[in-house]
């Protein structure tokens, strides 16, 4: 409450059921124009479409070091409707057993993106558009597809 002169509305799982989720972040949320919404991501990560309300979320908790709840999770910000920069933060404690299963749920994430089809370089390799050596050598996705789309215009 110093800090931004309000009290932020917490997300209590327990107390406010998934199907009731939404229409509570646009009572309590939304319409009291909070700026601080704390909760767990494990609460957020499906069903909810408004959240673009929010431009910065603070994970405070490792979601179970599941890439899928992480990704659904930080989904609910960054999507269409959002007009802010998003900022996704996760504080860790460095050295302890936190920061490697944070670690641990970052590659997660990136195989995930990988499998998915959603991760760049990943795409392009798939799709036959880049090479191996190409990658290595630090082209640019964008230099990378322009040359792709541009073989045999000789």
């Amino acid at each position: 409450k110093e800090k931004t002169g309000e009290v932020a509305a917490v997300l209590d799982a327990a107390k406010v059921g998934t199907a009731k989720r939404q229409a509570w972040i646009d009572k309590e949320f939304i319409g009291k124009g909070r700026k601080v919404l704390i909760v767990n991501p494990v609460a957020v990560q499906t069903g909810l479409n408004n959240l673009v309300y929010c431009s910065t979320a603070i994970w405070f908790e490792n979601p179970s070091c599941n890439a899928i709840v992480y990704r659904q999770a930080n989904g609910r910000l960054d999507r269409i409707g959002q007009t802010k920069p998003v900022r996704i933060l996760f504080p860790v404690y460095a050295g302890t057993a936190q920061s490697l299963a944070h670690g641990l749920l970052l590659r997660k994430v990136a195989v995930s993106l990988q499998t998915d089809g959603l991760d760049a370089q990943s795409a392009l390799e798939a799709a036959g558009a880049a090479h191996e050596d190409t990658l290595r050598d630090s082209f640019t996705f964008g230099k990378a597809l322009f040359e792709s789309l541009n073989e045999g215009d000789d």
